[in-house]
């Protein structure tokens, strides 16, 4: 292996002796190759993963140089300019009433996200208003926005105060003129908090601890109350006992059985999606297991079988005209562009997820070698190199910015709203239209290597994950690409 490595010609940044050590892979890394050509055809030795220099890690890692543009100072509009951008795309074209022109304009100094939303907020209202009079939004009146019908149908059926909100103060401003009652409150049906288990309760925040994201914090509540509200209507023992006050010791294994034949069953009439169901018996299983550890409960979910479902899901990849117009829209509308396109790129050029970035530190930048620390799942750190502009903004951001504990912000939760939100106004501007948020960027990293042709273990390695099958999950060609691949084949 060291004499593979001598005579392969080594890029400019492994002239350092330290750093061409850091990437230097031990014996055990070796013992993980399989004896099976990979999932991608490799066409040199260039990805033997025996002889991973710097260079072609970094080949493998980073977009080629004309991949991404920035644009001249000149052309920076900063954060503010968001707002008429919304106003003069979406606001004037979409929204038919005066009125509520009226009243965007005279908040358009806002901040951008809170203005983003309220114009979506009023949007909404429109079409409520619109489907519940069964007429075209264009055709829409005042009158019908401030009908009282309007107002008893949307505080009944719909929860969102935004629009609740909305409402009430189109009401409030056209009190006078319509002679208007005041408005009624929102029905206690929607405004009284669902009741939550206490143990699943103390569940959450120990998931809440563990910086666990929300979204999963959310499935977790939502699975296990299905749990007990099923246990609840379908278990004799249990049936006069509302669901957030169910003795958990009295729960078996045979009910959890049960409970998962009624799962099976819902996905076998297509009420529930394979993973959906899937996820729900993982939410009940760790759930018991955390009683057991913290309480001393026995675990009736020990041995439970899962649900097996398929995990991959194909989504559509930026390509990269779409990647130089998110990037155009960070220089032109950050008011700290070079702090956010960083971000960014550390997501797509090196796999980062969002809860990661939101850790780094500057001693995790290491500018004499030309690396960085990443903080991983169960406290694993991993080391990938820099190269070309990623390096170049770090330097900027280590030289020019005040020393902090965290390099993108004060807090890490804060830092990955923050992230959140602007990813979504700079998609908006951009015209991307792909559902989801920040973790596109990695599923565009993992996908971008899988073109370049390496070893799926190199892939597992840069991708940082535990298992190899789940490199897969995160490649997604698209039907040029798929053609591309299958032209390869040979068939005897």
């Amino acid at each position: 292996m060291e004499q593979d490595m001598k005579t392969t010609p080594l890029s400019s940044l492994e002239t350092e002796a330290e750093t061409k050590e850091s990437f230097r892979q031990n014996a055990s890394f070796d013992e993980k190759i399989l004896l099976v050509e990979g999932i991608f055809s490799t066409y040199s030795d260039d990805h033997d993963i025996k002889k991973m220099t710097r260079g072609k890690i970094e080949n493998m890692l980073y977009a080629a140089k004309d991949e991404y543009s920035y644009l001249e100072p000149d052309l920076h509009l900063g954060r503010k300019a968001i707002n008429q951008w919304i106003w003069r795309h979406m606001a004037t074209e979409t929204i038919p009433l005066e009125f509520f022109k009226e009243y965007l304009q005279s908040i358009i100094d806002i901040d951008a996200w809170y203005y983003y939303q309220e114009y979506k907020t009023v949007e909404e209202v429109i079409k409520l208003a619109g489907a519940f009079f069964q007429k075209p939004i264009e055709n829409l009146l005042l009158d019908d926005i401030v009908s009282q019908a309007l107002w008893i149908e949307v505080s009944s059926k719909v929860s969102s105060s935004k629009i609740q909100r909305i409402l009430s103060y189109v009401r409030r401003h056209c009190a006078v003129e319509h002679s208007i009652v005041k408005p009624p409150l929102m029905s206690t049906a929607h405004s009284k908090q669902r009741e939550v288990h206490p143990r699943v309760r103390s569940f959450i925040e120990k998931t809440i601890k563990e910086g666990k994201t929300k979204s999963t914090q959310e499935y977790h509540s939502v699975h296990l109350n299905r749990l007990l509200n099923w246990l609840s209507n379908n278990i004799h023992i249990f049936k006069d006992i509302e669901a957030h006050q169910l003795p958990l010791l009295k729960v078996t294994k045979e009910h959890l059985i049960g409970f998962h034949s009624y799962l099976t069953k819902q996905v076998r009439h297509g009420r529930y999606s394979p993973i959906t169901a899937s996820e729900c018996i993982y939410s009940v299983k760790a759930f018991f297991q955390y009683l057991k550890k913290s309480f001393g409960y026995p675990n009736p979910a020990f041995r439970l079988r899962s649900i097996s479902a398929p995990r991959y899901r194909h989504r559509e990849i930026p390509d990269k005209q779409q990647i130089y117009d998110f990037f155009r829209t960070v220089d032109k509308y950050s008011d700290n562009p070079v702090l956010e396109r960083t971000a960014f790129r550390l997501m797509l050029d090196l796999g980062m997820r969002s809860n990661e970035v939101s850790v780094v530190s500057p001693k995790d930048i290491h500018i004499n070698h030309k690396t960085i620390t990443i903080h991983s799942k169960g406290g694993k750190e991993h080391v990938l190199p820099l190269s070309e502009r990623l390096f170049v903004d770090l330097q900027i951001i280590s030289n020019e910015y005040p020393k902090t504990q965290y390099l993108f912000g004060e807090s890490p939760k804060k830092i990955q709203k923050t992230l959140w939100q602007n990813y979504k106004l700079y998609a908006l501007i951009a015209g991307w239209s792909f559902p989801g948020g920040l973790h596109l960027f990695r599923h565009s990293f993992v996908t971008r290597l899988a073109n370049k042709g390496p070893l799926p273990q190199a892939m597992q390695v840069l991708a940082r994950v535990t298992n190899l099958d789940t490199v897969s999950l995160y490649v997604h060609f698209n039907k040029l690409e798929l053609t591309r691949e299958i032209n390869k084949l040979k068939y005897d």
